[in-house]
C-alpha cells in the first residue's frame, strides 16, 4: 500500500508539473460541442446522454493510453526506471498507484462535458441514482487503469512505446 500511496502521489506532482499532459480537459468540451451538435442536427434527441459520455469516455481513453501506457517509457527515457526497480516497494504498486492517479484526474472531464452539457445545451446527464452512477464511473476508472496497465506492461518489453502509440 506504501508503494501505492507513493505512486499515487507522485503522479500527481509529475501531472501538475506538466500542463500538456491536461491537453484532453481542453479538447472535452470542444467535442461535448461538436457531438451534441451532431446528434441534435440529425434530429435524435435520445441519444443526446450518450454525446454526452462520448467525450468523457475519449478523455479517460487519452489518459489510460498516452498517459498511463507511455509511462514506463517516459521512466526510461528520464532514468527513473532503474531507480523505481532497485526501490524497495514493489514497481507494480508504483505504476498502478501512478495510473490510478492519472485516471482519478481524468475524472474531471466527466464534470467539465455535463457543465459544458448544461450550460451550452441545457442537457444533463441524468442523475436518476447517483450511487449507482458514482459506482459506474468507478467501475470505468478501474476498467481503464486495467488498461493502462496492460499498456504499461507491454511498453517494458519495448525499446520505443511510442512507435505503437
Amino acid at each position: 500500500m506504501h508503494g501505492f500511496l507513493a505512486g499515487f502521489r507522485l503522479e500527481l506532482r509529475i501531472l501538475a508539473a506538466a500542463p500538456d499532459s491536461l491537453l484532453p480537459l481542453f479538447t472535452a468540451p470542444l467535442f461535448t460541442i461538436i457531438f451534441l451538435t451532431i446528434v441534435r442536427h440529425g434530429g435524435r434527441h435520445d441519444l443526446q446522454p450518450d454525446a454526452l459520455m462520448a467525450p468523457v469516455l475519449m478523455t479517460l481513453w487519452w489518459f489510460a493510453l498516452f498517459h498511463g501506457g507511455n509511462l514506463v517509457t517516459s521512466d526510461r527515457w528520464q532514468g527513473l526506471l532503474e531507480w523505481a526497480l532497485a526501490a524497495p516497494t514493489g514497481l507494480a504498486s508504483v505504476i498502478l498507484g501512478r495510473i490510478v492517479a492519472t485516471m482519478s484526474f481524468g475524472l474531471v472531464g466527466f464534470f467539465e462535458v455535463w457543465g459544458i452539457g448544461e450550460a451550452v445545451f441545457g442537457v444533463g446527464i441524468p442523475f436518476d441514482h447517483p450511487l449507482e452512477l458514482a459506482l459506474t464511473l468507478l467501475g470505468t476508472i478501474f476498467a481503464m487503469s486495467g488498461t493502462a496497465v496492460a499498456f504499461a506492461a507491454l511498453f517494458v518489453l519495448t525499446r520505443n512505446a511510442y512507435t505503437f502509440t
